[in-house]
């Protein structure tokens, strides 16, 4: 009765949504407490006036409000998006990405019948802040990204090679912002906030381009992009009063970029979000 229950109201949902001629029309999100908002896939549903679906507010946001990805559903769009937001705070690319994945969409959205298309659907990932952080020398004796952070990668792939299965044709990945400017990483000694640096580095200069180029050139049927969240972040801390925030360190005030030690505020969120469009806008938005 339950499994029943749910179908009907992920019938509902579809059936709640203005079908329109080409453009996006469904996200799905996968991530941590930079995108995470709480939705259960047992909830209600996203539907026409309910967009996000279930909880009805920004209670389980990192960011005292909306956060990216509702900015990107409600605001930085011409039309209906429906968002199925799987993200969950302290998410890493082992267990976390995996039950998202396998455990969260691919049993309740990746069935034969769905109505989500790979050409009206964007698959949006933004993870890999919490896999540094356990990997760097704040949690290791010996941190060595090179050694540790490729297995990660290896795993975060293959589970964009089950996406890609279930028809996901469009995707956008987002690069890591500088942890190491963080409030929380900026109390440490100069060694352990050059380690988060580094693993930064590797993971945007290197990995995650080399990935994505990688599943692009085993799929000539897909589309991606790359949204420089850490250019984005550095832009507004190399000089936040310009963007309206008292300075680059503050946290826990409306006129602070960081919400609490480790996570921006809302007003971050919604700049972050109108950038996107740009990387959006060929993958159809």
């Amino acid at each position: 009765m339950k499994i029943l229950t749910l179908a009907l109201l992920l019938q509902c949902s579809y059936a709640g949504l203005i079908k329109r001629s080409g453009g996006i029309s469904y996200i799905f999100g996968f991530g941590d407490s930079y995108t995470a908002r709480c939705f259960n896939i047992s909830g209600v549903q996203p539907s026409q006036f309910n967009p996000m679906g279930n909880p009805p507010d920004d209670r389980c946001t990192s960011s005292d409000g909306p956060n990216w990805i509702e900015y990107l559903t409600t605001t930085y769009n011409n039309s209906l998006i429906l968002t199925y937001d799987f993200a969950v705070s302290g998410g890493a690319i082992p267990n976390s990405l995996v039950d998202q994945v396998m455990f969260q969409y691919e049993p309740m959205y990746s069935h034969s019948n769905h109505t989500w298309t790979g050409d009206n659907t964007i698959f949006m990932i933004w993870i890999g802040i919490n896999d540094i952080t356990i990997l760097s020398s704040l949690y290791q004796n010996m941190s060595d990204f090179n050694v540790t952070l490729p297995p990660r990668f290896d795993q975060y792939f293959s589970l964009m090679e089950n996406l890609y299965n279930t028809g996901a044709r469009k995707f956008m990945f987002i690069n890591m912002p500088p942890l190491d400017r963080t409030p929380m990483i900026q109390n440490y000694t100069t060694p352990i906030i050059q380690n988060f640096a580094q693993g930064v580095s590797l993971f945007n200069d290197v990995l995650l381009p080399q990935y994505v180029d990688w599943f692009q050139g085993n799929h000539s049927n897909i589309q991606t992009t790359i949204y420089d969240a850490h250019s984005a972040f550095n832009t507004i801390l190399d000089d936040a009063p310009a963007y309206g925030f008292a300075n680059n360190s503050c946290f826990n005030s409306t006129d602070c970029f960081w919400w609490n030690n480790y996570h921006p505020e809302g007003a971050v969120h919604q700049r972050l979000a109108k950038q996107m469009v740009t990387n959006l806008t060929p993958l159809g938005w």
